[in-house]
């Protein structure tokens, strides 16, 4: 029996040992799966920080080449803004000059219809003035006929005076007084008949105008407008 017992003690001693060898073995194992997993996460964390010390310096390039960007673009929109101001001052000059421009333009317009206006009324008067003045042109041309006749008369009343002087002295202060009155009755007579020519050949040659309407100023002549 105690023979037995040792056996039964020798068995439960040696399951033990083997029970306790392999738990060692599989904590063993188990270590080296830790250890191995360790270095695997190790590595994992490397890469991820090493993944990540790139996506970092990826990150801040890029916000580097956005705030480069960003302030180039404000530069540019500062630019815009000041071009906008000038344009914008620009085209307030360039209103102001067209609405200068077609008030000239209108001035213009309304300076050309007056002188459109102007135009016939300035060519009825000059076709008158033309026709007054041939008019008295003929009446200078028919008064310088009638002082040289007048001239004529004279110098031969006086030259028939002068030559029978000596031989008709008394003659000529008895009648002289008639001769004198003979001379004056001629060039009557004649400037009588003259005047009465020319009336009968002659036309007005002044009219009178009551107000100013046609006086020394340009008459205009005005068209009514179609449509508005």
């Amino acid at each position: 029996q105690i023979s037995h017992l040792e056996y039964v003690c020798k068995n439960k001693s040696d399951t033990v040992k083997e029970l306790q060898q392999s738990q060692e073995d599989t904590f063993s194992k188990m270590a080296e799966q830790r250890k191995a997993q360790e270095s695997c996460w190790q590595k994992q964390k490397e890469y991820l920080e090493q993944q990540y010390s790139g996506l970092l310096g990826e990150v801040h390039a890029r916000a580097q080449e956005y705030q480069e960007t960003a302030e180039k673009n404000k530069e540019k929109i500062y630019i815009l803004e000041k071009r906008q101001e000038r344009l914008a001052l620009e085209n307030v000059s360039v209103q102001n000059m067209l609405m200068q421009v077609q008030k000239e333009h209108s001035s213009l317009l309304a300076a050309c219809a007056l002188l459109a206006g102007a135009l016939y009324p300035l060519y009825d008067r000059l076709r008158a003035m033309s026709s007054q003045r041939e008019l008295l042109q003929d009446q200078v041309n028919i008064s310088e006929l009638v002082n040289q006749e007048i001239r004529t008369l004279v110098h031969a009343l006086s030259d028939v005076e002068e030559n029978n002087h000596d031989e008709a002295k008394a003659t000529k202060r008895k009648f002289k007084g008639l001769i004198n009155v003979f001379r004056r009755g001629v060039v009557a007579v004649l400037a009588a008949n003259r005047l009465k020519l020319l009336a009968q050949s002659s036309s007005s040659l002044f009219s009178w105008v009551n107000g100013c309407k046609e006086g020394i100023g340009i008459l205009v002549c005005i068209g009514d407008s179609k449509g508005k």
